[in-house]
Order: C-alpha cells, then sequence, then structure tokens
C-alpha cells in the first residue's frame, strides 16, 4: 500500500463514522467547514530495511512493514441542553471521540482493515484540549493519537511498477500479476521499458555432494 492509498483508506474510514461533521485534513488549503470539525494528520512513515520477498506470478516483490502514526482531533459545540430559560452546551468532545475509537476497534472496521493489510490501535489516552481552543466557532476539543501498521510494497524487478500490478496483494500466493506503469505526479520513474525488465528466478536447486580423497 502506498502512502497515498493509505491516507484515501483512513478518511474514508472516518468519514464513514463522522457522517454529521466535515473532515478534512490538518495543513491543507484553508476551508470553513459548518460544525462539528474533525481534523486528520499523518505522521512521519517508517518502513523496515528489508522486505519479505516473494515471487508472484514469475515476477519478484518486496513487501516492507510500515508504520505512522494518525493524529485526529474533534471541534464541537457540545449538547444542547436546556436548563430552565437557558440553553447551554455540555462538552462531549472526549465521549464523542471515544465512540469513533469503539467503531474503530470493532469487527466490522477491523474487517475491513484486514482486507487492506492496515492494523489501527489507540496510543496513548484520549485528551480534552478545550482550553486550547482559540476559535469562538467552536466550543470543545479533544484529540486521540493512533498507531498505524501497513505494508509498502515495491513490484516487479525495478520496484517502481504499480502495486496494482499485483491482482490480489493480500494473498500474493494465489494472485497473478500484470505489469503497470506510470511516472508518479512528481515526474518521478523509470523508462517504461527499463521498469518491466524482469529477472530470472529458481524455486529450487539440487545439490551434489561429493568426497575427495
Amino acid at each position: 500500500m502506498t502512502v497515498e492509498k493509505l491516507a484515501e483508506v483512513l478518511h474514508s474510514l472516518v468519514c464513514g463514522y463522522f457522517q454529521g461533521a466535515s473532515v478534512v485534513w490538518a495543513n491543507t488549503k484553508k476551508v470553513k467547514p459548518l460544525n462539528p470539525l474533525v481534523t486528520m494528520r499523518l505522521g512521519p512513515v517508517s518502513r523496515s530495511i528489508h522486505p519479505n520477498t516473494k515471487i508472484i506470478d514469475g515476477e519478484l516483490c518486496g513487501y516492507y512493514p510500515s508504520s505512522t502514526m494518525l493524529e485526529v482531533q474533534l471541534f464541537t459545540p457540545g449538547r444542547r441542553v436546556q436548563a430552565g430559560e437557558q440553553t447551554v452546551f455540555v462538552n462531549t468532545a472526549v465521549n464523542d471521540l471515544f465512540q469513533f475509537v469503539n467503531f474503530l476497534e470493532s469487527s466490522m472496521a477491523q474487517d475491513r482493515l484486514n482486507r487492506e493489510m492496515v492494523s489501527i490501535r489507540l496510543e496513548g489516552d484520549v485528551q480534552d484540549f478545550t482550553g486550547l481552543v482559540n476559535d469562538t466557532g467552536w466550543e470543545y476539543r479533544a484529540m486521540a493519537e493512533f498507531a498505524v501498521d501497513f505494508v509498502m510494497i515495491a513490484a516487479g524487478y525495478s520496484g517502481t511498477l504499480l502495486e496494482s500490478s499485483i491482482e490480489k496483494p493480500s494473498e500474493p500466493e494465489s494472485g497473478g500479476f500484470i505489469p503497470k506503469w506510470e511516472l508518479t505526479p512528481s515526474g518521478g520513474g523509470l523508462p517504461e521499458g527499463t521498469a518491466k525488465q524482469k529477472t530470472g528466478f529458481f524455486t529450487e536447486a539440487e545439490v551434489n555432494e561429493e568426497e575427495k580423497s
């Protein structure tokens, strides 16, 4: 899975739960969403030095265990409550964010993440950051961090083919391989003919022992 694809999966998961909120990536262009607001931020990505290698339909592929952190912040006006003749808003930010954690840990969410070879777990506490809110548009704020593990795939001999070249990334033993290539949005990538080069491989070797006198 690419980092770009991981972001899409996480954003879709968060949007699927917070249907009544605006969900945006932090540090993107300025928007003026309606209340409540959920912001997402990915931390630095690290991956193992050595991949697990697999031969898929004659093509060498590397599977790199990788990890990052996901920060989710919730800005909300809280619950509207009538107290006599007054209307007050109760702080529900932490409770609401914990309900999202319950969804992430549910069998429904885990089944979807397993199909994508992604795992997410709460790291630390759900924190109440209400005192740090500087915008009168929101009353309450809570934040949670999640450890995210996923698998990057280097497809083909060159390691530069699209991951979609692998028909079943999560089931390499039963999948096929159709080389797919394109330049990155930043203009990176080998020439197509070079990127699609193959290398020979073998799965068995016969060893004959000889004794020398």
